[in-house]
């Protein structure tokens, strides 16, 4: 009794251990929840073409910090807000459905079995792909990201800027200046000649000449003066080749400010691109060009980027500075404008000048009102409407209306829906949109289509008219008596109606018959008007074997199903009538249902396929082929019938079918119920053996083969039927020896080795090979399972081995059970012998 006691504490003591090792793999759940704790409903996900994460949609240029203000304060709308919601809402949801599909795709191997289980898993996914789809396209268009105009000028990469401008006279030369001297007369020739250091140039005939500090006219003067004095009669003509390079400080909001060494004569815009140009956060209205003596001049970007016109002509000295300052009074406009956008401002500028900046109109915009978004001087966001009558009050309303730092403008649009149409659509010459004119009728409409076309249903058309709901109002319109001219049908038409005309095809209801039996063409045919017996033979195509009498079978509403018998080569027969659902059976002639060929191939001395009758044996028409040659083998023999084969196709198809319904229920129970990842993995590849396997099944090359063996006379008096086929090849002086062994191979036969001898000369069974489990497969077909002990052992196998024999040699498959695993089964047979102990002592006492 103690013994007993002892058990059954050891059991309620482990057995709680047990049970909680089995639970749900937190990881999985992680997975499918996406790395998070709080649990998602159920959702699928697509296989590997969705595997790759991309984003739902693609990431903006990285904004400025006032397009940020105008993008975020402004363009943030309730309704927007809710759809940013809907939209990350439905994106998670996208991302868990699709992971749920990769992972039942990973388990379900058939396509036919991903169809069963997964439809709704997919339907699920592509509705909420579908609908985030349409989130997406409205935000697009409740989204416009305005950008700071004219700082995308400095995108592009400018080595250099020309420089087309004139010299001026005052232009101060110095060192680095380049001259072109020519002179022509008594002298003859020219020189190139850079001002050096010290500020001179030394000339031929001349000498040094000193030119730093003179103006471009002091020094043409200078130069011709002194050769005039050494020569009579001579032109000298002086210009300036390449200029001398400064140093100039560019800095304030540009993206690398630094020195930078520039033409003297060159384009304001040369030190700008040589810092990489402006920050967002400049101001492209108010850069200032600090010379080395103090002097201050503004450059005004936008009268290039808007007006063309050109910047101011500087002549840069070293030491010169350009200083971007900070930006000033923002305003963005959006809408029916050319050219949305965020302006910079003068303190100058008015609604007229913005609307100018910005192109000025497109044709849609509204002519009643513009509106304005801005921040009122409590610190809340407010919109102010600006009502005009016509474009001159515009104009003159727009002159004195002050824009404020921030303002955000936006041109109303006019309503974007078509007006002063009607619309006709199906069976018509030229369906489509149409203007609608005053007065007209559904009779100009069709007038203007081009007509009905033939095959139209003339007892209906429906006109939809717009009732401002989601259900329009249908008119029925009686085609016939319109085209007739009855006034009661010809309605006047409204704005935006839509007239429907249909074709006999589409209203009338379709009916089929059928025919079977005798023809080439067998099936459903559609029932045309006053079709005949004759028509559906002649369109099913009666072939020689049919027999004249044929039936048809009829179905009466009132009388229900008839059947008449009928003669093809009667013409009145052929003349009668079909009805809906009928359908004819042509039957076979007698000896044509008995007559079939069978196929000899291969060691006969007459090979070749021979007419067979009901009831011919296999020993007949081996007698007729001539029996077999001496070089026959008939162990080998193969022999294959049609109606094997289909039986076979529908076995071999159901063996799947089970067998993958048997490992799917296998793989929920294991994601259920085994909690070590080590123990899944393990079962997973057993399963994946499993279905390995099962294509090897679909690979079977003998399809309604049937195992005979021709020694017997019994077995020669099979009965043939028609499709037949039996092949003896030659004598086959091979063992195959295939599997897990070290050189699967083919080993001539020899009489007397046995199957330890073949599988020693293969090698030898590998580690991975299951010996328990080998097999030959003999050329006739049989399968013998090969004497294990006898083969590993000193007789060599009481199997003999024949000519053409295939041995297979099995992979040993192995599943590693985890030590709780086996600690489970364990507590459940101690727990079991402990209670049968103790209702066996509970009896005896």
């Amino acid at each position: 009794m103690l013994k007993e006691k002892i058990i059954l504490i050891f059991v309620l003591i482990i057995l709680p251990f047990t049970c909680l090792n089995q639970e749900i793999d937190r990881s999985i759940l992680q997975q499918l929840q996406g790395g998070k704790t709080t649990p998602l409903p159920f959702q699928p996900k697509l296989a590997d073409s969705l595997g790759a994460e991309k984003p739902l949609v693609e990431e903006a240029e990285t904004l400025s910090t006032i397009e940020k203000m105008f993008n975020e304060k402004y363009m943030i709308t309730p309704r927007r807000m809710k759809l940013e919601l809907l939209k990350d809402s439905l994106a998670e949801q996208v991302k868990a459905e699709s992971l749920k599909i990769q992972l039942r795709s990973q388990y379900l191997m058939d396509e036919s079995l991903q169809d069963k289980y997964l439809i709704p898993a997919d339907t699920t996914y592509f509705h909420l792909s579908k609908k985030l789809f349409k989130v997406n396209k409205q935000l697009d268009s409740l989204s416009v990201t305005l950008k700071q105009f004219g700082y995308d000028m400095f995108h592009t990469s400018l080595q250099e800027i020309p420089i087309f401008a004139p010299i001026a006279d005052n232009y101060i030369l110095g060192p680095g200046d380049e001259l072109h001297i020519d002179i022509s007369g008594e002298l003859n020739n020219s020189w190139i000649i850079n001002i050096n250091r010290e500020g001179s140039v030394v000339l031929p005939y001349v000498g040094s000449i000193k030119l730093w500090g003179k103006t471009y006219r002091e020094s043409r003067k200078i130069i011709s003066e002194e050769f005039q004095k050494e020569f009579s009669n001579i032109e000298v003509s002086t210009s300036l080749g390449y200029l001398k390079s400064v140093s100039v400080f560019v800095m304030g909001e540009v993206n690398k400010p630094g020195v930078y060494n520039i033409t003297v004569l060159s384009n304001p815009l040369a030190p700008l691109f040589e810092a990489d140009g402006l920050k967002k956060s400049g101001s492209l209205r108010k850069i200032k060009y600090i010379s080395d003596n103090g002097a201050t001049e503004i450059i005004d970007l936008y009268r290039l980027l808007i007006d063309g016109k050109s910047l101011p002509l500087l002549q840069f000295s070293s030491g010169d500075m350009i200083l971007v300052p900070p930006i000033g009074k923002v305003v963005g406009i959006n809408g029916a404008v050319n050219r949305p956008g965020i302006y910079e401002l003068n303190n100058t500028e008015q609604l007229s000048g913005l609307i100018e900046m910005a192109g000025g109109f497109l044709p849609t915009a509204g002519k009643k009102r513009i509106k304005f978004e801005r921040i009122s001087p409590k610190g809340k966001k407010i919109i102010e409407d600006l009502k005009f009558d016509n474009q001159n009050d515009l104009g003159r309303i727009s002159k004195t209306t002050e824009l404020k730092n921030g303002d955000l403008v936006t041109v109303i649009e006019i309503p974007p829906y078509l007006h002063n149409y009607v619309e006709i659509t199906g069976n018509t010459n030229s369906e489509g949109t149409y203007g609608l004119k005053d007065g007209m009728t559904v009779l100009d409409l069709i007038k203007e289509a081009g007509g009905i076309r033939k095959g139209t249903y003339m007892e209906r058309a429906e006109i939809l008219r717009f009732t401002g709901t989601e259900f329009p109002e249908i008119i029925e319109i009686n085609l016939k008596k319109l085209l007739e001219g009855s006034p009661e049908e010809n309605i006047k038409l409204e704005e935006w109606d839509k007239l429907k005309v249909f074709t006999k095809k589409e209203i009338e209801e379709k009916f089929y018959v059928n025919i079977s039996g005798e023809v080439e063409k067998p099936g459903q045919y559609m029932l045309h008007p006053k079709m005949t017996v004759g028509d559906l033979v002649f369109a099913a195509r009666k072939i020689s074997s049919a027999r004249n009498e044929a039936e048809i079978f009829r179905f009466d509403p009132e009388k229900g199903i008839s059947l008449e018998k009928i003669n093809l080569d009667d013409p009145n027969d052929l003349q009668i009538k079909l009805k809906p659902i009928d359908y004819i059976s042509i039957k076979r002639k007698p000896y044509y249902s008995e007559l079939g060929y069978a196929t000899l191939d291969g060691e006969f001395t007459y090979p070749g396929i021979y007419p067979i009758q009901v009831g011919t044996t296999l020993r007949e028409v081996i007698d007729r082929a001539g029996g077999f040659t001496e070089n026959a083998y008939l162990e080998a023999a193969i022999f294959t019938k049609k109606s094997v084969k289909k039986l076979q196709k529908e076995a071999l198809e159901n063996l799947i079918r089970e067998t993958r319904l048997r490992l799917l229920a296998e793989q929920r129970a294991i994601m259920g119920s085994i909690s070590s990842e080590t123990d899944k993995i393990a079962q997973m590849q057993y399963i994946k053996i499993q279905e390995q396997q099962l294509e090897s099944i679909k690979k079977i090359q003998d399809p309604g083969r049937v195992i005979i063996n021709l020694h017997d006379p019994n077995q020669l008096n099979i009965t043939l039927e028609s499709g037949d086929r039996i092949e003896v090849p030659r004598l086959i002086k091979t063992v195959q020896v295939i599997g897990e062994v070290y050189n699967a191979t083919g080993i001539a036969y020899e009489e007397g080795l046995s199957l330890k001898d073949y599988l020693e000369i293969a090698g030898g069974p590998k580690p991975t090979a299951n010996t328990r489990e080998i097999y030959i497969r003999r050329a006739s077909g049989k399968v013998e399972k090969g004497d294990i002990r006898s083969a590993s052992g000193k007789t060599g196998g009481s199997v003999k081995i024949k000519p053409g024999d295939t041995i297979i040699v099995p992979e040993k498959v192995k599943i590693e059970r985890s030590g709780w695993e086996v600690l489970a089964f364990t507590v459940d047979i101690l727990y079991k012998i402990g209670i049968s102990i103790a209702a066996i002592v509970a009896i005896t006492n």
